[in-house]
């Protein structure tokens, strides 16, 4: 484990630049192809996971319901009775 009080004398950083690969509990050595593999397989999954939001969001407002919370900052205006309709004055 890499971090400060490991004992290792060098950071993290200086010990991967220098290495040649890195090794893993499970798979073992990990070369730049698996670096390239593994950082194409998370960007898949994040617009597969955009896309479901996307889509689930959609489906909350065709249902009728709220497709997201309130934005920052702002706060919730309860009202408890309708506001007075007024017509638009005519330009004539």
């Amino acid at each position: 484990m890499f971090g400060p009080g490991s004992g290792g004398g060098s950071s993290a950083v200086e010990r991967v630049a220098t290495s040649a690969c890195l090794r893993a509990c499970s798979p073992g050595e990990i070369s730049h192809l698996h670096v390239g593999f593994k950082g194409t397989m998370n960007a898949i999954y994040l617009k597969d996971l955009a896309d479901k939001t996307r889509r689930g969001l959609r489906g909350r407002v065709e249902a009728g319901k709220s497709g997201g919370g309130k934005a920052f900052g702002y706060s919730v205006l309860q009202r408890l009775e309708a506001p007075a309709v007024t017509s638009a004055p005519s330009c004539t």
